[in-house]
């Protein structure tokens, strides 16, 4: 099954967004992530791999089975489909790992967000990109993305380059 149930869901994240998160992180070689929403081209994976970074799945799989979650992995980190994100950041936290998922800004927001973040997680910041993010489509990029987004990242303390009194990242 594909969580990618509308048009709109499989957007990926471009190259440079991600190389800036990567660059105000500190992932050790050895950490194992997991990207499970692989999207059209798997681009999210092949930037990560790019930098050396250890990827423990290969394709899109059913987030909510739980055969096909892998034997190990110490994060989550990735681009999921929006149309999903209520039920996905649940389950994401669920494993109780760092979790670092691009979503709407507006989120921050939501009493969703502050209710599972307060029950689910030991540590949360946001780190915002440098500029609005225009997600790839088919491989090419968009000009259209009428909305900011941002990092959420949850039990992510210590991997940070630095963060602000608020405990936010700016990219």
């Amino acid at each position: 099954m594909s969580h990618y149930l509308l048009k709109a869901d499989n957007y990926e994240t471009p190259l440079w967004a991600v190389n800036e998160l990567i660059s105000a992180l500190e992932i050790k070689p050895e950490t194992r992530i997991w990207c499970p929403f692989h999207g059209m081209n798997g681009q999210m994976i092949k930037i990560l791999r790019s930098h050396n970074l250890n990827v423990v799945n290969e394709e899109d799989v059913d987030f909510f089975d739980d055969k096909n979650v892998p034997r190990e992995f110490d994060m989550i980190l990735d681009n999921p489909p929006f149309s999903q994100m209520q039920r996905i950041v649940p389950r994401a936290l669920s494993f109780g790992k760092p979790v670092i998922l691009v979503l709407p800004i507006l989120n921050l927001r939501t009493k969703w967000i502050k209710e599972i973040t307060r029950e689910k997680a030991s540590h949360f910041i946001t780190a915002s990109p440098s500029k609005r993010v225009q997600y790839d489509y088919e491989g090419k990029p968009t000009k259209h993305c009428n909305f900011e987004t941002t990092w959420f990242c949850w039990n992510t303390k210590g991997m940070w380059w630095g963060a602000d009194e608020r405990g936010q990242i700016f990219l």
